[in-house]
């Protein structure tokens, strides 16, 4: 059991080390049809259809424009309103010239969202989920 948890803490180890350092990317809103990241100095805000994030720390890419960061996740709508319960998940992704692809992972259900592609722009309303 000890060398199970050694292999993976390790493994913890290598995928934070692919994505510490860096630049921070700069406060923007990203988008893509129903979808905003409005990014800050130091958190960002992400806005869906049916659900919502929030992001407390800096988001920072390495030299290859990629990112790793932890936040809450929301889940909304429905056919009984009830508030939404927070899932911690973690938002991975990669800038590349004008274009940010982002997938959520839900830490809880391994469910996996998107590659979700994303550009600068604040257009648009989002529709909401019933």
């Amino acid at each position: 059991m000890k060398a199970a948890g050694m292999t993976g803490l390790a493994i913890v180890c290598m995928v934070a080390a692919i994505y510490a350092g860096g630049r921070p990317l700069r406060s923007v809103s990203w988008r893509a049809p129903d979808i905003k990241l409005v990014i800050g100095v130091d958190s960002a805000y992400y806005e869906s259809a049916c659900a919502h994030a929030t992001i407390r720390e800096a988001i920072t890419v390495n030299k290859h424009g990629e990112f790793m960061v932890a936040a809450n996740y929301f889940q909304e709508g429905g056919p009984i309103q009830q508030p939404p319960v927070s899932e911690p998940a973690h938002f991975v992704g990669d800038v590349r010239h004008r274009t940010m692809s982002l997938t959520i992972y839900l830490d809880e259900t391994g469910e996996m969202i998107g590659p979700i592609i994303l550009t600068p722009g604040n257009s648009g309303p989002i529709i909401k989920c019933l």
